[in-house]
């Protein structure tokens, strides 16, 4: 599970955040999670599709949680919910990587499966009272609808089949480590991770994410120490010394195992490994090892690619690729690869969208114009919002007051008609005082 980014360090820094918000997977920050007018286009249509790689599918119901409870009542079966979103890379590796492999398939008979895409309208209502606090999150549901547990983040194989078919399955440390994340528990967390970290564990996709998640408590913590401090609202510039000196430990551990070949993880797990290595280096400003493992990422997702059997898999990488790129400073090197995911699956805003971040930060402002037109007319649900938002960007830019006006509008009239978290709350409370500037 990859969080969105927090805002640019320095001037350099603000366009590659600014690429990072059409990159990531939360919750609070796109549907907020993540997640204009609403699209009826399906999950099919708006991104990869379910089972459209190689070998046999799960059978999931799409968007519909009456039928899939009437199912489960009928057969008595639990219900295996996967909470989507076509933008979230890490819902897509668990398509690609993990839903089709035969001993997931083996259980295909067993429950009954659901996907719930958090920007549907006709979901608004489950979600409501599952509330995922970050993509994917995966419930276990009795015939009755009831929740018996919850996943937040992805799963290898194992850990999923072990979901599927435990109806209160054991929890990795790291597993552990997302929720005292979640629920703010950012002291505890750290504790809990420097504990594991002193017993000297052996490298795997467990620790990997224990690492993970030790360092995003700590940034997470100093932040919210920030915010509620009386003498600023902005993040402090540095850790305290014995915050940095375990930040560092955290971060040295992260570097060691995200290096480290010797052990099975999700290649996209592992690559938002190395997101998390090359943010940590850059607050503890080592601008060495940051462009050395910025550019080890490209390598990586590179020769991901290139094993990829099927394009699906292949558009698992795209949002990484971007950040990598544009962390090596060349983002260009995302146009090609975005074109062709464009084409690929042409009804996808996705790639349009990130096609016209990027050419907005190259400041190529006409070319920026026409991927996010294509973008918005197939964008749906409140992700639309940051599309509006991103429009009136390239028309402020270029110098085009009435487009930039009605760009916003129209985000603003959207908004009116969705049901929307705290996140995007605040993203219309900025857009409406940025409209009002406008006159």
């Amino acid at each position: 599970m990859i969080r969105e980014s927090a805002s640019g360090f320095r001037v350099r820094f603000l366009s590659l955040a600014a690429i990072a918000v059409l990159a990531a997977c939360k919750r609070d920050a796109a549907s907020d999670h993540a997640t204009p007018s609403p699209s009826d286009a399906s999950i099919e249509a708006s991104s990869p599709s379910l089972g459209s790689g190689e070998g046999k599918e799960l059978p999931f119901i799409e968007n519909d949680y009456e039928r899939a409870l009437a199912l489960a009542k009928e057969t008595k079966r639990s219900i295996v919910v996967d909470t989507f979103a076509s933008w979230c890379h890490s819902c897509l590796s668990m398509r690609s990587f993990v839903f089709e492999d035969p001993k997931v398939i083996a259980h295909a008979n067993d429950v009954v499966w659901l996907v719930l895409d958090v920007d549907k309208k006709e979901n608004e209502a489950i979600l409501k009272r599952l509330l995922p606090p970050a993509l994917p999150t995966f419930y276990r549901l009795d015939s009755n609808g009831e929740v018996t547990s919850k996943w937040i983040g992805t799963m290898s194989v194992d850990e999923f089949t072990r979901f599927v078919t435990t109806a209160r399955p054991d929890k990795s440390i790291s597993a552990k480590m997302v929720e005292l994340l979640e629920e703010k528990k950012y002291t505890a967390c750290q504790e809990a991770v420097l504990e594991v970290l002193a017993k000297k564990p052996a490298a795997s996709a467990d620790m990997l994410g224990v690492a993970i998640n030790g360092i995003e408590c700590a940034k997470a913590e100093r932040d919210a120490s920030a915010e509620t401090g009386k003498s600023s609202t902005k993040p402090p510039a540095a850790f305290s010394p014995a915050k940095k000196e375990s930040f560092l430990r955290m971060t040295n551990w992260l570097a060691a195992l995200v290096d480290d070949f010797s052990y099975d993880a999700l290649a996209d797990d592992r690559s938002g490994a190395f997101e998390t290595l090359v943010d940590a280096l850059r607050e503890l400003k080592d601008e060495p090892r940051r462009r050395s493992f910025a550019e080890h990422w490209v390598r990586f997702l590179e020769g991901q690619v290139t094993l990829a059997t099927t394009k699906e898999a292949r558009v698992v990488f795209d949002s990484h690729r971007l950040l990598a790129y544009a962390e090596t400073g060349d983002p260009t090197r995302s146009i090609p690869m975005l074109e062709e995911s464009a084409k690929d699956f042409p009804n996808d805003y996705n790639p349009p969208a990130r096609l016209a971040r990027t050419y907005f930060t190259l400041q190529r402002y006409p070319e920026a114009r026409t991927a996010i037109g294509r973008a918005l007319s197939l964008a749906y649900g409140p992700r639309k919002l940051r599309l509006f938002e991103l429009a009136a960007d390239i028309e402020s830019k270029s110098n085009d007051r009435a487009s930039e006006k009605a760009a916003l509008d129209s985000a603003l009239e959207l908004a009116k008609t969705l049901s929307l978290t705290e996140g995007y709350q605040k993203l219309v409370r900025g857009l409406e005082e940025r409209r009002k500037k406008l006159g």
